[in-house]
This record gives C-alpha cells, structure tokens and sequence, in this order.
C-alpha cells in the first residue's frame, strides 16, 4: 500500500499539468475514492483471517463459503456506493467546491471510477484469499506491476501536452484491471497448491 501511494506521487505529477480549477476537482474525487475504498479494502482483509484460519483446521468447504460470501457483498457494497456516487456525484462535489470546472471534473473522474469498483473489490478479495494462503510476495510484486507500472507506462504513453484530463482518470481503473488479471492468472497457476 505504501509503494502504491507512492506512485501516486507520479500520478500527481500529470494532474498538476492541469488548471488549479481541475486540480480541485481531482482531489474532491480521490477524496470520495478513498471512502468507498474502505469497505473493499475491509472485505479483502477479512479473507485474509478467514482463509488463513479456516485453512488451519482443514475447512475448504468454509473457505469457499467466506469467498462467494465476501464477493456477494463487494458486489452489493459496489452497487449501493455506485448508485449515491454516480447520480449524486455534482452534489458531493459541490459540497466541497461550487466551481463549475470543479465539479465538472470531479463528476467525470468519479463517473469514471464508480463502473470499475467492482473489479477493485474483486482484486482485493483475491489477495486476501492468496494472503490468507500464505501467498503474499508474488501477489504483492504483481499488484505493483498491475497498478504502478502499467499505470504508470499509460500515462507516459497518453499524457502529452494538451491532452485531455479524462485520459488520466482511465490510468486508474486500467491499473486495478490488470492488477486482477495478472493475480487471476498467478492464481490459476497455483490453484492445485492452494487446495484444503
């Protein structure tokens, strides 16, 4: 978490290329982002204790249970969150900000994010399991590749001078989907290992 709130410094770096009026409009939607983010990072944790318990005592059946559990409820927080957020996104945006480019801003960046925090939630999930089963250096390595390189490696590629500030806010969602991918496919490699 630290190395990925680190590389949003580099982030920060195209954002600050932007009008002072954007720049605001950003950090009311990061602010908002990491609000939601505390329930599917809560999610994630909690398959990291269940699994690693229910992993001891030789329960596959409760692990798998505690997975689709857990999914059904990111998918239910993802839905709710998603509702307020994107039809009340001017309203949260102007609590904070009454600048039109403000909120403009705001609204697309979270209009952005709120269809891909489902995959968020699912990539979180899928390092709770791979941590619970005592997996955490490869999936840590390729979170990093997922959302610090390739994000990083997008941006560089997309954000020239002049270009639109929308192009940024898709390097996030670009980061937690192949953040997913590459755990998915670390996970199918492995899934024989990881069996109760």
């Amino acid at each position: 978490m630290a190395l990925i709130s680190f590389s949003n410094l580099f982030v920060w770096r195209y954002i600050n290329r932007f009008s002072t009026l954007q720049v605001a409009g950003v950090s009311i939607a990061t602010r908002v982002d990491k609000f939601v983010n505390l329930p599917i990072k809560a999610y994630g944790m909690a398959m990291v204790t269940l699994v690693g318990q229910n992993r001891g005592r030789q329960n596959g059946a409760r692990i798998r249970e505690g997975i689709w559990r857990c999914v059904w409820l990111s998918l239910l927080t993802w839905v709710l969150f998603g509702v307020v957020i994107y039809l009340g996104a001017p309203r949260i945006a102007a609590i904070f900000n009454r600048e039109e480019t403000v909120i403009e801003t705001a609204v697309a960046f979270m209009h952005t994010l709120v269809p891909f925090y489902c995959v968020m939630a699912m990539r979180e999930i899928l390092l709770g399991v791979l941590r619970g089963f005592g997996r955490s250096t490869v999936p840590m390595v390729v979170t990093l590749i997922g959302m610090v390189g390739i994000r990083q490696l997008y941006l560089y590629l997309v954000m020239r001078p002049g270009a639109d500030i929308r192009l940024l806010f898709y390097g996030y969602p670009l980061g937690w989907l192949s953040a997913t991918i590459l755990l998915l496919i670390y996970a199918l490699i492995i899934r024989k290992k990881l069996q109760v």
